[in-house]
């Protein structure tokens, strides 16, 4: 992640929490018993403003990996205006550190 876009990181092995500058702070857990080796399953941790699941998927394709990010959160509308473009802007922040750190 950015320095310059995130606050506050904290992470103990199987949860994590941050604040992505001017925005709510966001955790995440990570769900052993429903995630496997290509299917991550991170739920919402902690004073998170929406409830929220992320899976993060990956297949192997030949020297190379493929990866999704679904995520699915409940919100009402009002609140899926703002949150739309920060949480679409984070998911590319993403995956452009996964794409860095295994390059």
């Amino acid at each position: 992640m950015p320095q310059d876009k995130i606050e506050g990181w904290e992470s103990d092995g199987a949860t994590c929490s941050f604040k992505i500058k001017s925005l709510a702070r966001i955790g995440l857990a990570f769900d052993k018993e429903k995630s496997t080796s290509e299917h991550m399953v991170m739920n919402a941790h902690g004073k998170v403003p929406f409830p929220f699941v992320l899976h993060i998927f990956s297949k192997e394709n030949g020297a190379s990996t493929l990866t999704k990010m679904e995520f699915d959160g409940e919100m009402n509308a009002m609140l899926l205006m703002m949150a739309k473009t920060p949480l679409t802007n984070f998911f590319n922040m993403l995956a452009d550190g996964l794409e860095r750190h295994f390059a």
